[in-house]
């Protein structure tokens, strides 16, 4: 395994880019991507208030007067553009309301509230979280703002997670409806149906990843032991797979079967902080081996050089021309990347002991 100065020295790369990409993007969030091999002044997109949100949390208590002001202009940010309604807009444009871009831009409102006790960032939490609750009708389906119309898909237990996390279940409307219509798509092998971006086709690891995610974090709210171990089999599913495998593709069907060659490096940092995450619940060695397997990787895969704009990044796919925002380096692989670098490091003591 890579030592704990590699990773630390990695973590600090893949900050100082994501610093590069907020000041790229005018100091109103973080830059969507960078684009590879492009003019200056093309090379950076708009800055992406979906991810923007979720990346504050990354900003805060860090001991970094830097960090903290970038939080909170990111946070100043998304309070100047969020719809009177409450919500936000899908993508880097404003022209459709984001069900699920609006809800993970509650992480970020939540924790620079709590910091902060900014009571706008307080109004501006309470407006999104009612918008998306009254966004779920009895059966617990989302009704507006999806990224495909009338495609509610199984990611979407991301968005639950943070409306339970945000408030209590008692005040939720039909949150915990949308969980359990959600969780009715497992199957018997650990998988999930309809995991994809577009119906029934093959799912990135990325949004694999985020689908495990909701559940467990959201099981863990609700004392949901069930629901808890069923995504930790599902986990260990996979971890045994890539253990095997000796490696993790891109994409993958409902049977466990890649579906796509090369690699989603931003679904592989999500799934090494997630075993991470299942490790400090339930510490089987392969949640921990699985996840060096690919730490590893993951640290040879990023940028090393001289140029600001790219070193500390990381490829949105291995190869960079793969199924997933080929040429470009997209923000949110370093933030999921940061959240693995921290839950490896903090699992060192757990492991030894």
């Amino acid at each position: 395994m890579k030592s704990e100065e590699a990773i630390r020295n990695a973590a600090f790369a893949a900050r100082q880019w994501l610093r590069q990409a907020h000041y790229a993007a005018g100091g109103k969030g973080f830059a969507h991507s960078c684009r590879l091999f492009a003019p200056r002044w093309w090379r950076w997109h708009k800055p992406y208030p979906e991810t923007s949100g979720y990346l504050i949390e990354n900003f805060i208590n860090t001991d970094s007067p830097e960090d903290d002001n970038i939080a909170k202009h990111t946070s100043d940010w998304l309070c100047d553009i969020q719809h009177p309604d409450g919500y936000f807009y899908s993508g880097t444009s404003q022209i459709h309301p984001s069900f699920f871009n609006t809800a993970q831009i509650l992480f970020g409102l939540f924790h620079a509230a709590n910091q902060y006790e900014n009571e706008r960032y307080k109004i501006a939490l309470r407006k999104s979280r009612v918008w998306l609750i009254n966004s779920l009708d009895e059966k617990g389906r989302c009704t507006r703002g999806l990224y495909r119309p009338g495609y509610f898909a199984s990611y979407y237990s991301r968005a639950i997670w943070p409306i339970l996390m945000t408030g209590d279940v008692d005040d939720s409307g039909y949150t915990l409806e949308s969980l359990n219509f959600l969780w009715q798509r497992r199957l018997s092998n650990g998988c999930f149906e309809n995991m994809s971006f577009n119906m029934h086709q093959p799912f990135l690891t990325h949004t694999l990843a985020y689908t495990i995610e909701g559940f467990l974090e959201s099981s863990l709210l609700i004392n949901d032991l069930s629901m808890r171990d069923q995504c930790l089999d599902s986990l260990k599913i996979i971890a045994t797979m890539v253990m095997d495998n000796g490696t993790l593709y891109s994409r993958y069907d409902t049977d466990w079967k890649a579906a796509g060659p090369g690699h989603c490096v931003t679904g592989q940092a999500q799934l090494i902080s997630l075993w991470c995450r299942a490790f400090s619940i339930n510490p089987l060695p392969v949640f921990l081996n699985a996840s060096e397997l690919l730490m590893n990787e993951m640290i040879q895969w990023q940028h090393k050089n001289s140029h600001p704009d790219y070193s500390g990044g990381f490829t949105a796919s291995v190869p960079l021309w793969g199924n997933y925002f080929p040429f470009r380096m997209v923000n949110w692989t370093n933030k999921f990347f940061l959240d693995a670098c921290s839950r490896y490091l903090s699992l060192q003591g757990l492991n030894e002991g």
